[in-house]
């Protein structure tokens, strides 16, 4: 059974981490999907804040001093130069910006403003002109690019990063808006950079996000934004599942511990019931064989026709049947779960005569020397039930005797002060530590250190039991090594 025990107490512990270790595992992998999920949408907010910039961006062009108006171009080609194996059909797009004098095309004098019927006809005599306009061109080798449609997108960036160009601290003030504080670089790469980029790091303690995204793709410019991501808004965003999990984990745990504690429970109940039933059994041998001994010389003629050996025969069954009687009234009195189903047959009797019919009829080891005195010379009445408060006097006498050296001494004490019999019994025993003491009247509870002594742990119990039967307390004073001092106390009125 021992072996047993203890293999369901590995597997439990076991069992036990192997749950905890994949509930972190599933925690973290959780973790991780939370950051994720929080950098799908602060990636989101940061391109829409991107988008509402470059649109700010388009609505406030920095335009020259002047009545210029300008023109832009946008072409692709080709350049099938069958020399380059490389490149043979590699893309070029083109970008010419015109640049006109709308006043000087209408022949309006400066000072005037343009209608916008006028702009628009300037624009038109400019585009039939436009050999005679002043202009710039741009071209650039587009061939990474992932689709056409991009890289007209990009000549149109170009031409408002010309207009209006791009700034770290313009695209602050927008994220600023939305609450997001982060670092904001401008930044030139190698090569083009069609689409943006984002780039996590699932640091258990400081997550952090990196943004690339092109403004000016042509140019190979880019905006690399840095974010910090707070872990208390991650675990915000996994608060019912960590919950949930602990109330889980704490369940499962619980249940295991609570298993293996019954497991113990049940083996400690086993042995206490086999403790008990072999020491019910020594208990037993004495009186039945005092009786034996008895029931045989009755049978002798000789011994019984001595009036003096007939009356120790009887006097010697008395006594063994008074002890088998007050053995089963304390095995009945053990099993009542409250003091008061205890029955009482309280009368008054000399307290003195009572102790010293105890000591009388106490069993002393051959191997141990044994002193007991009744302290005080004067005897008193008490009213109490007699045998209670003889089994009470009786274990505590035989207590004192068993955890006691080979050398005991017993006193006995007794007053009776304003209506209260106190009772006490010290020894020069092995003595109790403190931390046992306020265990000693558990039952079933017995002292580590004394576990050498046969016993069931129900002496003490049975002693409490019978006193707060009878509304009194019992008390005691003990150091290791210097004896024990237990003092019973029984209301008179």
């Amino acid at each position: 059974m021992e072996r047993r025990i203890k293999i369901i107490y590995i597997i439990t512990i076991v069992s036990i981490i192997a749950f905890l270790s994949m509930q972190a595992y599933w925690l973290n992998s959780r973790y991780e999907y939370s950051i994720t999920e929080y950098c799908a949408a602060v990636n989101e907010k940061i391109m829409t804040a991107i988008k509402a910039y470059r649109n700010y961006q388009s609505e406030n062009k920095n335009i020259p001093p002047g009545d210029y108006r300008y023109n832009t171009r946008y072409s692709l080609s080709y350049n099938r130069d069958i020399n380059k194996y490389d490149s043979p059909n590699s893309k070029i797009a083109h970008i010419t910006t015109y640049v006109f004098d709308a006043h000087k095309l209408l022949s309006i004098p400066r000072n005037r403003q343009l209608t916008k019927e006028q702009e628009e006809e300037a624009n038109n005599i400019a585009l039939n002109k436009i050999k005679d306009l002043d202009y710039t061109d741009c071209t650039f080798e587009v061939n990474n690019a992932p689709k056409e449609s991009d890289i007209w997108d990009a000549m149109r960036d170009f031409e408002l990063e010309v207009y209006s160009p791009f700034t770290a601290e313009g695209l602050d003030s927008v994220l600023q808006r939305e609450d997001i504080t982060a670092h904001i670089t401008v930044a030139t790469l190698d090569t083009m950079l069609w689409q943006n980029k984002l780039e996590q790091q699932k640091s258990f303690t400081s997550p952090h996000i990196r943004i690339t995204s092109p403004f000016s793709t042509l140019e190979k410019k880019v905006v690399i934004i840095d974010y910090d991501i707070p872990v208390s808004n991650v675990i915000k965003i996994m608060m019912d599942t960590l919950i949930l999990s602990t109330i889980i984990s704490l369940l499962l745990i619980l249940c295991l511990i609570w298993q293996i504690s019954t497991i113990f429970k049940q083996n400690r109940l086993d042995k206490m019931r086999n403790d008990f039933v072999s020491t019910m059994i020594h208990e037993l041998k004495r009186p039945i064989a005092t009786l034996k001994m008895c029931v045989s010389g009755l049978n002798n003629q000789r011994m019984l026709e001595n009036s003096e050996t007939r009356n120790e025969i009887l006097s010697d069954s008395r006594d063994a049947l008074d002890s088998l009687s007050a053995y089963f009234t304390k095995l009945r009195d053990i099993t009542f779960n409250k003091v008061e189903q205890i029955p009482l047959n309280a009368t008054r009797f000399s307290l003195r005569d009572m102790l010293e019919d105890v000591i009388a009829k106490t069993h002393l080891p051959s191997y141990k020397s044994v002193d007991i005195k009744i302290i005080p010379d004067d005897d008193v009445t008490i009213k109490a039930d007699f045998i209670h408060l003889s089994n009470i006097m009786s274990n505590l006498i035989e207590n004192s005797i068993k955890y006691s050296s080979d050398n005991v001494e017993i006193d006995i004490d007794y007053r009776i002060a304003d209506n209260i019999a106190t009772i006490s019994v010290t020894d020069n025993g092995f003595g109790i530590s403190a931390k046992d003491i306020s265990r000693i009247f558990d039952k079933y509870y017995r002292v580590t250190s004394h576990n050498n002594v046969p016993g069931m742990g129900l002496g003490l119990t049975y002693i409490k039991m019978l006193v707060e039967a009878h509304n009194g307390t019992i008390n005691v004073s003990s150091k290791p090594g210097q004896g024990s001092t237990f003092t019973i106390t029984i209301p008179q009125a």
